[in-house]
């Protein structure tokens, strides 16, 4: 495929192929001829030739193992049947990506559906004229073009394209919400035709947007054309109330871990104009829980004040899909939901109030503490050695137990980790990583001191001698 131009597929050419036109190569075709010998687009003299250059005698040659009319796509006007069918080799060369095809074959569509048809132009910049080709070499059989490399000609270039001009197609026109559209319904259209469209708001709404198979076409409007129908296409009219304030509300903590109490948050409240008309006198009234503490508010335009707990702001205008912005920094003092709830209002009437209140739920955490930490122990060897550690905060929890700091524990999981039949290899030091995850990146994490095990003899050996006898007694 050439680049920025509307043509599929190789072709022959004249002994001027201006390779200008394909700066990206023309890595679909065959082989050339190179210095006597058939090569692969890999040896060619320079991205792009149709052509070898360097043949013998100063003359250029196009190999006869080009396939000068292989089509590999179609042009956007096909209808969207399957259409290729391809025959593998037993060779594959992977620097041709054409190498193991042996031929391509587009179906012969049915009757009445619109039949391929060859189209030629000098040209492949914008100024080409594209018109069915004639008195050319180029044949057509069941879909397939072929072409004898013989004799001479002018260079030219072709495309395959459906001839629509004597088909029907089908639209299919409708309205979204709050409105009509005329005609509406399936359509039948003839090919290369036009058809215009009309629509209708209820009151209190205007049209937003026109629709094209799901691609926005055209902003607004009453009236709609669409032109050159060569193909089948849906067509959606979306509407739009004239006036139409909307707000939303989310919670942002200060850092990247869940809200707890004595942590930093923002409640970001937007504002914004949906509708078709500008609007004025905007007001934003935002009552606070009452278990949060504002540290600040302040807004993107207008004013704001925070009077016992209620943060409002004065926003004034916002012309069509404007917005405004007001955030406010708070802290919470307890744990649990915390619901907050903001309205808006604006000096117009709206048809639709169900998008001027929001309402925002915060999960608030106490932070996991460790209250008590785990304790050093001295265990003679084949006994067994716990530790423990006590934790506050909003459950559940989950644990770490580590060794030497860095050695997690597989079956340390617990607040508890009891080990059995200690070993000198077991002494060291322990350690708990204990954090709450109430999402799937929120962590609250806290880590322990470390504690020592000691695998050894316990106390010290004392000499007792009861009527002039003496004995050794290991006391424990």
């Amino acid at each position: 495929r050439t680049v920025g131009a509307d043509f599929f597929g190789v072709f022959s050419a004249s002994d001027d192929p201006q390779p200008a036109n394909f700066p990206s190569g023309v890595f679909f075709q065959r082989y050339v001829l190179a210095g006597g010998s058939v090569q692969t687009n890999s040896w060619l003299a320079s991205s792009g030739n149709l052509v070898n250059y360097n043949a013998s005698g100063g003359r250029y040659n196009v190999s006869p193992s080009i396939d000068p009319f292989m089509f590999y796509d179609i042009a956007p006007v096909f209808r969207g049947y399957t259409f290729v069918l391809v025959r593998y080799p037993f060779f594959y060369d992977p620097v041709d990506p054409l190498s193991p095809i042996t031929r391509m074959v587009w179906p012969e569509l049915g009757a009445g559906l619109p039949q391929f048809k060859l189209y030629t132009s000098p040209t492949l910049d914008a100024g080409g004229s594209w018109a069915p080709a004639a008195n050319t070499p180029v044949t057509e059989a069941s879909g397939q073009f072929e072409a004898p490399l013989s004799g001479s000609a002018s260079q030219a270039f072709f495309r395959v394209q459906q001839d629509v001009s004597n088909a029907q197609f089908e639209l299919f026109a409708s309205a979204g919400s709050h409105g009509a559209v005329e005609p509406q319904g399936v359509l039948a259209v003839p090919g290369m035709g036009t058809m215009t469209f009309s629509a209708a708001a209820d009151p209190g709404y205007g049209v937003g947007s026109w629709y094209v198979d799901g691609t926005l076409a055209q902003s607004g409007g009453a009236a709609f054309t669409l032109s050159n129908i060569i193909n089948e296409h849906t067509l959606v009219a979306a509407f739009v109330a004239s006036n139409d304030l909307a707000v939303t509300i989310g919670d942002v903590p200060a850092i990247s871990d869940p809200t707890v109490t004595g942590g930093t948050n923002d409640y970001i409240i937007n504002i914004q104009n949906q509708g078709l008309s500008s609007l004025t006198g905007i007001v934003m009234t935002n009552p606070l829980p009452a278990t949060i503490a504002v540290l600040s508010a302040a807004t993107s335009q207008g004013t704001v004040t925070n009077a016992g707990g209620v943060v409002s702001a004065s926003v004034g205008s916002l012309d069509p899909g404007a917005s405004a912005t007001v955030d406010i920094t708070f802290t919470p003092a307890v744990s649990g939901a915390i619901t907050d709830t903001v309205t808006v209002a604006c000096d117009q009437t709206e048809a639709d109030l169900s998008n001027n209140i929001a309402t925002d739920v915060t999960t608030v955490l106490d932070p996991v503490t460790i209250t008590n930490q785990p304790a050093s122990t001295n265990v003679p060897p084949g006994e067994m050695a716990s530790f423990s550690v006590g934790v506050s905060g909003t459950p559940p929890f989950q644990y770490q137990w580590f060794f030497n700091r860095t050695n997690a524990i597989a079956d340390g999981t617990n607040s508890t980790l009891t080990l059995t039949n200690v070993t000198a290899t077991d002494a060291g030091m322990y350690s708990v990583f204990v954090f709450q995850a109430p999402g799937p990146e929120d962590i609250v994490e806290a880590d322990s001191n470390p504690a020592s095990l000691t695998v050894g003899v316990v106390g010290a050996p004392a000499v007792v001698s009861p009527n002039n006898r003496t004995s050794l007694k290991l006391i424990r």
